[in-house]
């Protein structure tokens, strides 16, 4: 007898901000994507796409804390989740979470980094949080693997050794990286002197010297502050000191391989740490989010046969949005075969531009 399908969609990278970093324009998503998505998720809720949807998985950086100028103080989950601005998504959000006929489960990423159950069950009843202690959540079906993907990035994993409660050094970098967008309007570039940096002093002076450049590029010093959530402030150059080892301690505690690995992860290339999860024998389908770079790839080159894909976003945080604006990963569990599907969402339309499958 065939298999009912099994349906799940895969949502990354909306960066909901704050009423402020709207106003103000540092925030990643514009009002047309906050009415698409919005218009997405009702479309869920009602039941409207086909196969039916049993499950929505919410990959990671849904809300955002992380961009805000340094002298600012940033948002909280709640000030985002009650702004104005917000309202038609957390609306729809809540409707969808009230359907008797399918789950929706929350994956944290970096930009929300600390996520609690107790703002999950506040605002949206019913939503399941898949936690984690060191912030690197995992959700798992099968062999299936999603996950945000910035716990395999050197500037975005969760940090021991950071501030507050484990804050990585690409929080610090984020806050930087927004004022300079807010003085200047511009995304600030710094490829090629971080490409000389790492082919100089290799990865273990890498974020050190790296901080360096992006605090001179932002226009500041090193004894400016930054403002923190609880209206702290702290000082640019212990933000230096505190992480100027961290390059040696990936290094130290990973290997030289995964310390570079982790460069390469906060350049958005991805796929060979899904090959890594996929030869520890567990895992086919890896899903990310994280690079806001909407892909798929399928290997059976001189290995089982695996697929990688990453969700893409929701926001005009880069240039490839504005190539594949909106895009989602539908997952269908039919009969002997597992499809990993990509589409996009626009005019209220959903139209795929990949799909791969795998044998069950």
């Amino acid at each position: 007898m065939p298999m009912e399908p099994l349906c799940r969609i895969f949502i990354s990278d909306v960066h909901m901000g704050s009423t402020e970093s709207a106003r103000d324009g540092y925030g990643w998503l514009t009002a047309g994507q906050r009415q698409s998505l919005e218009s997405f998720l009702t479309h869920l809720a009602n039941g409207k796409h086909k196969p039916a949807v049993k499950e929505v998985v919410l990959l990671g950086d849904i809300l955002d804390v992380w961009e805000c100028p340094v002298y600012v103080q940033p948002p909280t989950f709640e000030a985002i989740l009650t702004a104005d601005i917000n309202k038609g998504i957390v609306g729809s959000l809540r409707q969808l979470c009230a359907s008797k006929d399918l789950t929706v489960t929350y994956v944290g990423g970096n930009h929300d980094m600390g996520i609690s159950k107790a703002i999950i069950d506040k605002h949206f009843p019913g939503m399941l949080l898949c936690e984690s202690k060191y912030e690197n959540a995992v959700f798992r079906a099968g062999r299936l693997r999603a996950e945000h993907a910035h716990a395999h990035g050197m500037f975005c994993a969760w940090d021991p050794k950071g501030f507050g409660s484990g804050l990585p050094l690409g929080y610090f970098l984020s806050r930087l990286t927004c004022s300079y967008f807010k003085k200047t309007g511009k995304e600030m570039s710094v490829g090629a002197e971080l490409k000389h940096i790492l082919d100089i002093l290799g990865p273990g002076a890498f974020a050190e010297n790296l901080f360096r450049v992006v605090v001179r590029e932002s226009g500041l010093n090193l004894f400016d502050r930054v403002i923190m959530e609880d209206g702290s402030k702290i000082e640019l150059n212990d933000v230096k000191n505190r992480y100027a080892d961290l390059g040696e301690r990936w290094a130290k505690e990973r290997g030289e391989m995964a310390a570079m690995s982790g460069i390469f992860v906060e350049l958005n290339m991805l796929d060979g740490i899904a090959d890594r999860l996929c030869h520890q024998g567990d895992t086919n389908v890896v899903l990310f989010g994280h690079s806001h770079k909407p892909e798929m790839d399928k290997d059976v080159f001189l290995c089982n046969p695996r697929v990688y894909a990453n969700c893409g976003s929701w926001c005009n945080a880069d240039a490839q949005n504005d190539r594949y604006p909106n895009t989602f990963i539908e997952t269908l569990k039919e009969n002997d075969k597992l499809w990993v599907k990509l589409f996009t969402w626009e005019g209220g339309v959903a139209t795929q531009m990949l799909a791969e499958s795998l044998d069950l």
